[in-house]
């Protein structure tokens, strides 16, 4: 029996269609035929009954043609399906005959480096004999080089140590940069009542409001907050001072604070940045506002920052006097 899937087409459907509807009007004709009575259909009536006839023949097409589908759908399944069991065949015959391949080249090369030993077996001894009156020295060599070897494996060793140690003291000193810098950006905002506009670190290599760790608005005035980690050499707040100077005079932003971190290992920076500002023009140098202090310190310093005035104050410290004259950063 064959499995072939049947199909009709569409112009044996008509003559389905049409075929039913010529029998049931012959069916009806033989019918009032043998009544003997006339019937009489009104216009209204006739289209009724047209319409009733195209329908149930639509009705008969649409079922049949449903039923095709049915089976065309069922037939692509069935096709889909043994194609993919052929496609597993195929994958699985490949991927056992790819592990045949490497298993046998496996065996080649150790048969190889085996036949390699087996075949050097004889140098190998002859080496040995020659070289081991030669390797022959005093006990007095033999401590000293016993000595040295365990000098050198501790000194390995105390190295290793050492650098973990270095490790673990960047890690902290990083920690406790990353905790103060957040606790001041977030503390100016807290304490200053300033609208956060960007809150994220900077970099030097930016421009515009990418060069600034914090920014924050409050009734025109728009104050940028830039902190600098102990380990930042003066020299390079210099140059991040000298690249924020053209975002001042284009009124990016109104005012600027620098908040540098120190420690003990590191020596004070505030002093030569305040220089740098000595020989800019008064306008700028009375928008610019320069903090050093410890980490312990910073909610001190951010508590005492005045930057409501036109110039910059700290209570208590140092900033940008009402006369304009640059006073020490707090230590």
């Amino acid at each position: 029996m064959s499995d072939t899937p049947r199909s009709i087409t569409y112009r044996q459907l008509s003559v389905i269609g049409v075929t039913f509807v010529a029998g049931l009007l012959v069916g009806l004709f033989f019918l009032s035929a043998s009544n003997s009575q006339i019937t009489s259909l009104t216009p209204m009536a006739l289209i009724g009954f047209v319409i009733s006839v195209l329908l149930g023949g639509a009705s008969i097409i649409l079922a049949v043609v449903a039923i095709q589908l049915g089976r065309s759908s069922e037939t692509t399944l069935a096709a889909r399906n043994d194609d993919s069991l052929r496609l597993q065949t195929e994958i699985y015959t490949k991927t056992a005959e790819a592990l045949q391949k490497i298993a046998a080249s496996t065996d080649v090369t150790e048969k190889r480096i085996e036949d390699i030993i087996s075949g050097r077996v004889g140098e190998i001894s002859h080496d040995l004999a020659r070289n081991i009156p030669r390797s022959r020295k005093s006990p007095d060599q033999t401590e000293e080089a016993i000595r040295q070897q365990i000098f050198r494996s501790l000194r390995s060793q105390e190295s290793e140590a050492q650098r973990k140690r270095d490790k673990e003291l960047e890690e902290a000193r990083e920690e406790a940069y990353q905790a103060a810098h957040k606790k001041a950006l977030i503390g100016f905002a807290n304490k200053q009542h300033f609208k956060v506009m960007k809150l994220e670190h900077g970099s030097v290599n930016e421009e515009g409001e990418n060069l600034f760790d914090g920014i924050y608005s409050r009734r025109g005035d728009k104050v940028a907050i830039s902190t600098f980690r102990p380990s930042w050499p003066a020299r390079d707040i210099q140059l991040f001072l000298l690249s924020a100077l053209p975002e001042l005079k284009k009124g990016l932003i109104t005012k600027l604070v620098l908040l540098l971190f120190t420690d003990e290992e590191q020596p004070l920076r505030s002093s030569t940045t305040e220089a740098l500002l000595e020989l800019l023009p008064e306008d700028l140098r009375e928008r610019v506002f320069v903090i050093e202090c410890t980490y312990d310190d910073i909610e001190r310093e951010i508590d005492a920052l005045d930057v409501t005035n036109q110039a910059m104050q700290r209570s208590g410290g140092g900033g940008v006097s009402d006369n304009g004259e640059s006073t020490p950063a707090a230590r």
